[in-house]
């Protein structure tokens, strides 16, 4: 049979009664600010996460919605432009050697484009 490690001191549990009895039965009511405190450090905590995240994000990703012109590369350009031929904006690639289009050429070109009448008229009165 096993022993109980734990021994209590003798007349422990004798004046135990009396002991309880002596602690005061004071229960303190929270005040306001100790409740509402946790409740202000969790608002605090989202809100500084919303802050640094918001501020990574606006320095570390650019709004390609408000791009202008100006500030985009020529690649991004080309790209708003619907081609057939991706030399045709790139310089480097450009060969002086190229001859004219033919007329043939030109109208495929326009077709695959697809480019309408109406665009061509308003480019021919802009000159």
């Amino acid at each position: 049979m096993k022993q109980n490690p734990h021994i209590t001191p003798e007349g422990y549990f004798s004046d135990l009664k009396s002991r309880l009895h002596s602690i005061p039965d004071v229960q303190e009511m929270p005040t306001t600010w100790q409740k509402i405190r946790p409740h202000l450090a969790l608002a605090a905590a989202f809100l500084a996460i919303v802050t640094a995240g918001t501020a990574i994000l606006r320095n570390t990703a650019g709004n390609p919605a408000l791009s202008t012109p100006d500030s985009l590369s020529q690649y991004e350009l080309a790209q708003l432009v619907r081609t057939s031929s991706p030399y045709l904006y790139d310089e480097e690639t450009y060969d002086d050697e190229v001859s004219e289009p033919t007329e043939e050429e030109l109208i495929n070109y326009l077709i695959s484009t697809g480019i309408t009448i109406e665009n061509l008229e308003a480019d021919e009165n802009d000159d």
